[in-house]
């Protein structure tokens, strides 16, 4: 609970987003954006795909790690995951 309550008190600089697997959305995890982007990044070096080599891997990799929230949106979607942007205003809570 730390975790998230650090996140929370950060967030009035980012957004905040709850990524979670599509299957099961009890599999959850508050991220920001650049978390999200590290997350999948991560996924694709631990499960390459087989089909590309390694110049288009590191391609995939760079498209990633500069990718804006819609664009994340469909790669999350691509390996069973979604997101959903954390409410953060105090005043919610």
């Amino acid at each position: 609970m730390t975790n998230l309550k650090t996140k929370i008190e950060k967030a009035t600089e980012e957004k905040l987003y709850k990524r979670f697997d599509i299957q099961d959305t009890n599999d959850f995890s508050i991220e920001t954006l650049q978390d999200m982007r590290v997350w999948l990044a991560d996924f694709w070096n631990e499960n390459p795909d087989e089909d590309m080599d390694d110049k288009e891997h590191e391609e995939m990799i760079e498209a990633i790690m500069v990718a804006d929230e819609n664009e994340i949106f469909e790669r999350l979607g691509g390996v069973g995951y979604s997101w959903c942007e954390v409410d953060t205003d105090p005043s919610n809570f």
